[in-house]
């Protein structure tokens, strides 16, 4: 019987705070500032490669600003893996 993959990640735009919060303060300045995102786009299309994922959701995924060189990630990711559709969606959480 055929299967769908279906998968979410936050990727912290590549911020790459993976072992704990006490990487905050050393990487907080990533929030920011650009920083290098070939070696952590290319890991992760090849994670989603690997796990045959069909569909996948990204939480704080950049679109292309100032902190990751204007490279739009997802973009990025859906060229580098078998997922050949994307769709960007912004949405504002500002109250008042």
């Amino acid at each position: 019987m055929p299967s769908l993959n279906i998968g979410t990640l936050n990727i912290q735009s590549g911020v790459q705070t993976t072992k704990g919060y006490w990487q905050y303060p050393t990487t907080i300045w990533k929030y920011i500032l650009p920083h290098a995102q070939s070696k952590f786009l290319r890991e992760l299309s090849y994670f989603i490669d690997s796990r045959q994922i069909d569909i996948i959701t990204f939480a704080e995924i950049d679109g292309g600003s100032f902190r990751t060189r204007y490279i739009n990630q997802l973009k990025t990711l859906a060229r580098a893996t078998r997922l050949s559709h994307f769709k960007f969606f912004q949405t504002s959480t500002m109250l008042g």
